[in-house]
């Protein structure tokens, strides 16, 4: 009584949850957490570029350091999404996301740091409606901390965009 060869048919006791598939248990099936990490890589290659872009044209140095730092932590980002992709067997995007185009068309310091911050701003949206998907353990973390830094971050633009600069 009790033995193994006593469960019923189609029963899935919570003891057997972690053996059942990505998708049955609620999380995001490996093709598309894939594609998630890609298109955030795709998102932190851009903020990268236009982060570097802009430290580079920065007004002072106040501006300099802020835009150096945001733009240093979006390509560790590219990095570590990159090794995430690898470690699942997947190979990361080579490519940049649209954003980089759109935020150099913008004139304008301020307004660029704004476009900027919009941008982190939509990155954290994605990780917060998505991080609840996400079963494996390592890249969870990853991206806690990704979340938390690029929370950081807008803080920071925010409170230089309301000094004035």
């Amino acid at each position: 009584m009790g033995g193994a060869d006593d469960r019923r048919p189609g029963a899935s006791p919570a003891c057997y949850l972690d053996e059942a598939d990505a998708a049955y248990a609620g999380y995001l099936p490996a093709g598309e957490l894939a594609g998630f990490l890609n298109r955030l890589l795709e998102g932190e290659r851009a903020g990268a570029k236009v982060g570097a872009k802009m430290r580079n044209e920065a007004s002072g140095e106040t501006a300099r350091a802020l835009l150096a730092d945001v733009a240093r932590d979006e390509a560790r980002y590219v990095a570590v999404l990159s090794g995430l992709l690898r470690r699942l067997g997947q190979e990361p995007s080579e490519a940049t996301g649209a954003f980089r185009d759109k935020a150099l068309r913008i004139e304008g310091e301020a307004a660029r740091i704004a476009f900027l911050n919009r941008g982190q701003q939509a990155v954290i949206r994605m990780i917060e409606e998505t991080l609840p998907r996400i079963r494996e353990d390592f890249v969870h973390a990853a991206l806690s901390e990704m979340l938390a830094r690029h929370r950081e971050n807008v803080a920071r633009c925010a409170e230089f965009l309301e000094r004035g600069g």
